[in-house]
């Protein structure tokens, strides 16, 4: 697995074409968000062995930079480009639900961008060193 961890003053994003989805009634919704954290996770094949160590390492990096930050408000993206291993879109699906849950009953504001749809993003990153963390767990 590989995370990167963005800091951003806003995030905006439109949900555009369908890749693994099958609700076309989400196309062409729009959200945003003021300060948040964007988590960008990309979950690789060889991944499935190691899940619940992989949960916890992502739960553990993820609440680390929250505190670090100072920012509750956390926004969980499916990023499947940071490597060329890749896990079943299923299987990167199930560990974002899970670590949504967790990190939920942790007391932080999570969201969870459409798993399956091509996004229109907009991101503004802020220019401090803690703004961009890369991570392979």
């Amino acid at each position: 697995m590989r995370i990167l961890m963005l800091y951003l003053d806003r995030l905006w994003y439109r949900v555009g074409a369908m890749s693994y989805a099958k609700d076309e009634s989400i196309i062409g919704e729009e959200h945003s968000f003021g300060e948040c954290l964007l988590i960008l996770i990309h979950v690789e094949e060889g991944d499935v062995e190691r899940r619940n160590k992989l949960i916890k390492k992502l739960l553990n990096n993820i609440r680390w930079y929250s505190r670090k930050t100072g920012v509750n408000r956390i926004v969980l993206h499916s990023f499947a480009h940071l490597s060329e291993s890749k896990s079943d879109p299923e299987y990167a699906r199930e560990i974002i639900a899970t670590v949504e849950e967790r990190l939920r009953e942790k007391d932080l504001e999570v969201y969870t961008t459409p798993f399956g749809y091509f996004l229109e993003l907009e991101i503004r990153i802020r220019a401090e060193p803690i703004a961009r963390v890369f991570k392979e767990l």
